[in-house]
């Protein structure tokens, strides 16, 4: 009996040791937390591609005046860079059309500026008279524009021109009417106020020739060196 007691008890203890070697009851331990997500990589939002960096870009701001007025400003006048610009430097045209609107035998605005490419809309306001709107340009484009009929929509024609220039407008049934538009391959232009003031933005710094022309065609033409980030003020003269 003390024998099988024994032989007993010796089972025991074997088994229970058999069971916590080979993890009975034992806890096993905690498997790792899985390592962090990366970091979200940031990718900043595109910026438009600008011809002259703002980093870089000067200004040009002035007044176009009379010298025989005492230095009166003048209105009116068209104002741009007539050389300085690289060619390497592209610009593209705004598709949102310029009007040119005929109003009791007269042009409005007389004088404009535009880029290549971009829409002219030549609106007629005046009542059952036609006009044939003439663009003195090389070759010359001339349409005619019907008068406003009741119950019709207004007429309108567009025209579009492709090479750099300024273009004379006059009116084949109406000598008396006239406007001017410079086309232009780049946006560096524009028209005097009432004081004869101007402003020129986003310019390439360097060597800018300007040119200021009138409705009749007599133009002024200034030098200019712009640095850096540089705001010039100038004043352009006409003689008459």
């Amino acid at each position: 009996m003390k024998i099988q007691n024994l032989v007993l008890k010796s089972f025991i203890s074997t088994s229970v040791i058999s069971f916590l070697v080979l993890g009975g009851c034992a806890k096993k331990p905690a498997a790792p937390p899985p390592p962090p997500p990366p970091p979200p990589v940031s990718i900043p939002a595109p910026k438009p591609a600008l011809p002259v960096p703002l980093n870089t870009a000067a200004s040009i701001t002035g007044k176009v005046v009379s010298a025989k007025a005492h230095g009166k400003g003048l209105s009116q006048i068209l104002v741009f860079v007539e050389k300085g610009v690289s060619p390497k430097i592209k610009f593209h045209a705004p598709s949102t059309p310029v009007t040119l609107n005929i109003v009791k035998d007269m042009y409005q605005p007389a004088i404009f500026g535009v880029m290549t490419g971009q829409p002219i809309n030549v609106v007629n306001h005046d009542k059952k008279v036609s006009h044939k709107v003439e663009f003195l340009s090389k070759p010359k484009q001339t349409f005619t524009i019907q008068g406003i009929k009741p119950g019709s929509p207004t007429p309108s024609k567009q025209v579009v021109f492709t090479k750099s220039g300024i273009i004379p407008i006059k009116c084949g049934t109406h000598p008396m009417m006239s406007a001017l538009v410079g086309v232009f391959s780049n946006p560096y232009f524009a028209v005097t106020n009432k004081k004869g003031e101007f402003s020129l933005t986003d310019l390439p710094p360097g060597t800018l020739i300007l040119e200021a022309v009138q409705q009749n065609g007599s133009k002024t033409i200034m030098k200019v060196k712009v640095g850096k980030k540089q705001t010039k003020k100038i004043i352009l003269k006409f003689k008459g």
